[in-house]
């Protein structure tokens, strides 16, 4: 199993370009660009000056990377919204570096590097960034930055990934009221939903990303985690992880939060079936209440998919699940499922998903939502393609799930009901056309 999530080809150049610095470019962006200008000339007059076993090491080094762009039109039923045009959305574009070094008979050494790149703003993130030991007879470990079992469990079923379409939309979203909402008779049961909605007792809106919309728990690209992966036998894989929350704030009367993820799975090469069953669980919940009351927060999906011929099906079931018999425990428990298609002809693939959250466990939520996409791949070669894609998201009148917008670090990372405009109104119906170029190397 590759680990990294980038491409097994690795691109060649025969010569280097100039570096330049736009001296009309932002400042901080300024510093970044010579920084990593006077760390490439170090890097290269340091490698140049390394005896002949380090250049050898130096050759087992890979890069890899993906630009993902795409023009996004957004239509949010927003009185007065002229922000619906995104033109140039960066999609989880990424530039990776990974080795491995062998250390005894079949024991491996193995590290990787990979950043997000954004031009919005400007910025770099670390995305799967790790080191560990690789061996083929008893699996692999791994400790730094890294996608969850939970979300590698169902990945390869996702036929519209990093687009507007991805089924991250429903899958692994769930409802997450504010944390100011709860109160000891909410804790109790005893106060109502369409309090806890908006965001705090009060019913005024909250603020910040938990005031009654959407978020993506199960959906982590987890840091701080230590994982181990079986190895492969005969399509049958396991793995499990450990993950460590540090909260934001780092006060020292809160515990940090951990996340324990698992998942198995078969996907053997030239087997047209494929099924995978994952578990993940957050001690103490994503929004825990005051006292003693302590709530989990747990989610277990399964997977299944099958080729025929030119044609794939997959399922995907999903529940989540939030500890309590408060009206925000209930808000944060749904489940939901996903059904997808797609076909292959000559260089083009035609695909087509649906995806429904169901309302979640709180009495008179009306908090679900329903997700169609239609789209098309046009594949100039295995490195290259471009698209088109229809989606339409249907909420229910206290639902405010969204469309992804490509952004996977930023605090917003959907086009919402009332994101791109400002009163993050729920119960909008979200329709948007996108166009998309991808390039891998």
């Amino acid at each position: 199993m590759d680990l990294s999530t980038g491409e097994d080809s690795v691109g060649n150049y025969s010569h280097y370009k100039k570096a330049f610095i736009n001296i009309n470019c932002k400042p901080k962006l300024r510093n970044i660009l010579i920084m990593q200008k006077k760390l490439l000339s170090l890097a290269i007059a340091s490698a140049l000056a390394l005896p002949g076993a380090a250049m050898a090491d130096i050759k087992n080094v890979e890069v890899y990377g993906k630009f993902h762009a795409s023009w996004d039109y957004v239509d949010n039923d927003a009185t007065g919204d002229d922000t619906d045009d995104n033109t140039g959305a960066f999609r989880n574009s990424r530039l990776g570096f990974k080795g491995e070094e062998k250390i005894s008979g079949d024991l491996k050494g193995i590290w990787q590097i990979e950043t997000e790149l954004d031009t919005g703003d400007n910025e770099m993130q670390f995305r799967n960034t790790f080191v560990g030991l690789k061996g083929d007879k008893w699996g692999t470990f791994l400790f730094g930055k890294h996608d969850t079992p939970y979300k590698m469990a169902t990945a390869n079923l996702d036929i519209f990934s990093d687009t507007i379409a991805d089924y991250n939309n429903i899958i692994g979203a769930h409802i997450a009221p504010a944390k100011e909402a709860y109160t000891t008779e909410m804790v109790k049961g005893k106060d109502s939903y369409a309090k806890v909605k908006n965001g705090n007792v009060n019913g005024t809106p909250g603020s910040g990303a938990n005031d009654g919309t959407v978020t993506s728990s199960f959906n982590k690209r987890a840091p701080q985690t230590v994982a181990y992966l079986t190895p492969d036998f005969s399509g049958f894989q396991a793995a499990i992880a450990r993950v460590s929350f540090q909260n934001d704030e780092k006060k020292a009367a809160e515990d940090n939060k951990e996340a324990w993820s698992a998942m198995a799975k078969f996907d053997k090469k030239d087997n047209p079936f494929f099924a995978s069953l994952a578990y993940e669980l957050y001690k103490g919940g994503i929004q825990s209440p005051p006292g003693d009351v302590t709530e989990n927060l747990d989610a277990w999906k399964i997977g299944l998919g099958y080729k025929i011929g030119n044609s794939k099906i997959g399922f995907i079931y999903e529940d989540i699940e939030q500890d309590g018999i408060s009206p925000i425990a209930k808000a944060a428990s749904r489940d939901a499922f996903g059904l997808n298609f797609s076909h292959d002809f000559g260089m083009n693939t035609v695909k087509v998903s649906y995806l429904k959250a169901n309302d979640s466990d709180a009495a008179g939520s009306d908090d679900g939502a329903d997700n169609w996409s239609i789209g098309l791949d046009h594949n100039f070669s295995k490195r290259t393609k471009i698209y088109g894609i229809y989606t339409r998201m249907e909420n229910d009148s206290n639902a405010n799930y969204g469309l992804y917008n490509g952004q996977a670090s930023a605090g917003g990372s959907f086009y919402t009901g009332g994101a791109k405009g400002s009163d993050n109104t729920a119960g909008r119906d979200i329709s948007a056309i996108s166009f998309g170029i991808v390039h891998s190397f």
